[in-house]
């Protein structure tokens, strides 16, 4: 399955010695606008990593994907040549998805893309990007774009794609949710969008153990420069939220540290949290970091727009 994934190249990608990770959507549920939201934006999930040696990988199509795709359009008319790339979608929820239908590349015939899922089928996720594009939901159906679209079922494992290796993990969710891991040369991000502890997290004067935190997931995001991991909730909103499926930024911060991580991006930001609920969280996150003794852990809270060169 991974090998049908992989792109026809002329010529192989190599190893990059640069990228680029840019976030074009960071909310969680539902996209949101005003004045509260000026500073983190109102997208939801949407993630490009881009090399200096031609790789594109876009983690989900929630709203944020637009921009994405108007800049790659962009790219293409100023002789950039045609979108290529990959589509990572961690699940099917809709703020993951939403966007896919308004992403420019997919109305233009020359673009192409392997949009890959975990599902039973690889008909079945292409199934579930159709449905939001019936007629009674949205004029173009996608059978009818222009764009190559190849679709892929990539459960748990490990995978290659353009050189970069692919793993991917399971996470716990209400629908099963994917994390998944790109090593591109000397450079390792992980994205763990939508997962929910195992009990509900108590931070104390240690670190959370196996009980909250999955062992599977710390080895799977060993040693990443850059960790992308749901926080959407407070502690204290966590434990109305049970079974929800999302975490909060002290386990994020806890997993950092467990599997030895360089910098961690607070990410699937709740509608509700405004700029400065966000920067509180933020604060917090960090707080949990220094009486940890993690003074070298970076940690940051992802925004709409915000550029990591790695």
């Amino acid at each position: 399955m991974a090998d049908s994934a992989q792109l026809p190249r002329t010529q192989a990608l190599v190893d990059p010695q640069r990228v680029q990770v840019k976030f074009w959507g960071t909310r969680g549920s539902i996209t949101v606008s005003g004045s509260e939201y000026i500073r983190y934006g109102g997208n939801t999930s949407c993630v490009s990593i881009h090399s200096d040696t031609g790789h594109l990988f876009i983690l989900d199509a929630g709203s944020g994907i637009r921009p994405l795709g108007l800049e790659l359009g962009r790219a293409a008319k100023n002789g950039g040549g045609p979108a290529t790339g990959y589509l990572l979608l961690s699940h099917s929820h809709w703020d993951h998805i939403q966007g896919f239908p308004f992403f420019q590349p997919a109305f233009a015939k020359n673009a192409r893309f392997s949009i890959i899922g975990c599902c039973e089928e690889a008909e079945t996720l292409m199934t579930l990007l159709a449905g939001q594009m019936e007629h009674c939901y949205f004029p173009v159906p996608l059978a009818s774009l222009p764009a190559d679209l190849s679709f892929h079922a990539l459960c748990e494992g490990e995978y290659e794609l353009d050189g970069a290796k692919l793993g991917v993990l399971v996470q716990r969710h209400t629908l099963p949710s994917t994390a998944f891991r790109l090593r591109m040369g000397p450079i390792n991000i992980v994205y763990a969008s939508d997962n929910e502890p195992a009990n509900p997290p108590v931070p104390g004067t240690a670190l959370m153990g196996a009980d909250v935190i999955d062992p599977a997931f710390v080895e799977f995001a060993r040693g990443a420069d850059l960790l992308i991991h749901d926080s959407q909730y407070t502690v204290d909103e966590y434990n109305t939220h049970v079974g929800w499926g999302h975490n909060v930024p002290e386990a994020a911060i806890d997993t950092a540290i467990l599997a030895g991580i360089k910098r961690v991006a607070l990410f699937h930001h709740d509608p509700m949290h405004t700029d400065d609920d966000l920067d509180a969280m933020l604060d917090r996150a960090r707080a949990r970091a220094r009486q940890l003794g993690a003074h070298d852990l970076e940690v940051i809270s992802s925004y709409d727009g915000l550029v990591l060169d790695l």
